[in-house]
């Protein structure tokens, strides 16, 4: 792994890191997009997903704002199209 691994970071100028560091920001960037953490355990080799969520967990905590925004605007979005519904039922 070392043999090509090392030779192609230094080919692509990306300051040395290791194999292991490079697994658990893919998995970090992975739980923080949204992803399936069934689906992300499963990639990872992990034995069940209690694992991952043991691990990585911090990474949920660290999104929790922009899940909360998330269901801010759905919830607007669900409230916007009931009003919009509502206005057309009462002109009608």
């Amino acid at each position: 792994m070392k043999r090509i691994f090392i030779p192609a970071l230094s080919r692509a100028n990306v300051r040395q890191i290791t194999f292991h560091e490079l697994r658990d920001t893919a998995i970090s960037q992975a739980i923080a997009s949204g992803a399936d953490v069934l689906a992300i355990s499963r990639i990872a080799g992990h034995a069940n997903p209690s694992i991952t969520l043991n691990v990585y967990g911090h990474v949920l905590k660290d999104s929790m704002g922009s899940i909360q925004r998330a269901l801010d605007e759905s919830y607007a979005d669900l409230n916007s199209d009931r009003y919009v519904t509502d206005v057309n039922l009462q002109t009608a």
